[in-house]
């Protein structure tokens, strides 16, 4: 496929400066071949794009590998091998309130027991088992499952109502959202919101009801105590290749911050396309934002030619932003 998404890209032509929505989020691995076919044979994706080349991040070379939900045009995951050993890897070992970096992609599924069974079969682990639960008028089941390089999906199953917006879910539908865990909600709002222009598409602060087991893996003695402040935000205002922010309030985790900025295995970054990248550069460089490095007119499978920029959040999430040109 030569263009990820010729019309997902078309549809920001013209405007003024602006930011959609992740089309991608990138997950470094140490075996392509190995790590891929999961994906294929657990959520019914296919292979998009082949590349090999110079990373734009840390000018090293890799192969890459795009995948994602047939007849869908963005919400891929791209992964990465690099040519050199890497063995660091952020969120190993990790807990969900550990802060900092891109802790999950977010996916709707058919079926969440037989893809969890699935996914355990492959040497996947589980925070918890899919748990059933209400928010809001909607009921699900999600589960949050870690793979071999601490890259964590949250798969979503909707028992009620019926599931609408997702005309090509088979097992599973493309990356729709992605999670950030943050010790100072202030400044990330902050960053998305005054820096970047983010909308609010929801908020929630609360625990959980009652103790017990908890999507979020949390002692289930703890569950009903540990308040959760939990915000969704896109560049639009909807949850399509939206960011979540969650931020634990009493229990205080590891801060992986400069961890995820360093090369390493898992997740590592989100790819959003802009309109007018000068205007971006300019906006990052006047409120003081980490530049981690930027391009012109460079080539990038799956996307085209692009001028491109990675930032750093607050907390280390890396943000690469693509003009395409």
């Amino acid at each position: 496929m030569s263009d990820q998404s010729t019309a997902y890209h078309q549809s920001i032509n013209n405007l003024s400066p602006c930011i959609k929505g992740f089309t991608e989020v990138v997950i470094v691995v140490d075996d392509l071949e190995k790590y891929a076919p999961i994906f294929k044979s657990t959520f019914g994706w296919e292979e998009k794009n082949k590349w090999n080349g110079i990373d734009l991040l840390y000018s090293k070379k890799c192969n890459t590998l795009l995948l994602g939900n047939p007849r869908n045009e963005h919400g891929f995951i791209r992964l990465k091998e690099y040519a050199d050993d890497v063995t660091f890897c952020a969120r190993k070992m990790g807990e969900t309130w550990d802060t900092g970096g891109i802790f999950d992609y977010d996916i709707r599924v058919r079926d969440i027991n037989l893809m969890y069974n699935s996914l355990l079969s492959h040497g996947w682990s589980a925070y918890e088992s899919p748990q059933e639960f209400s928010f809001g008028k909607f009921k699900v089941k999600e589960v949050l499952m870690k793979g071999w390089y601490g890259d964590v999906v949250a798969m979503i199953e909707r028992m009620a109502p019926p599931l609408e917006g997702f005309p090509h879910m088979k097992k599973s539908s493309y990356v729709f959202n992605s999670t950030q865990i943050v010790k100072h909600m202030d400044n990330a709002l902050m960053f998305y919101k005054d820096i970047l222009g983010f909308k609010e598409y929801m908020h929630h602060n609360g625990a959980s009801p009652r103790a017990g087991p908890n999507v979020l893996g949390l002692p289930h003695d703890e569950a009903d105590k540990i308040i959760r402040d939990i915000y969704i935000l896109h560049p639009e205002g909807s949850n399509d290749g939206s960011i979540e922010l969650i931020s634990f309030h009493g229990k205080p985790g590891k801060d992986l911050s400069e961890d995820c900025l360093l090369r390493g295995l898992g997740n590592q970054s989100v790819r959003m396309p802009v309109v007018d990248m000068s205007f971006w550069k300019e906006k990052c460089n006047s409120n003081n934002v980490k530049i981690i490095n930027q391009a012109e007119e460079v080539e990038v499978a799956g996307i085209g030619r692009i001028n491109w920029l990675a930032i750093a959040s607050p907390e280390g999430a890396i943000i690469e932003f693509y003009e395409k040109l």
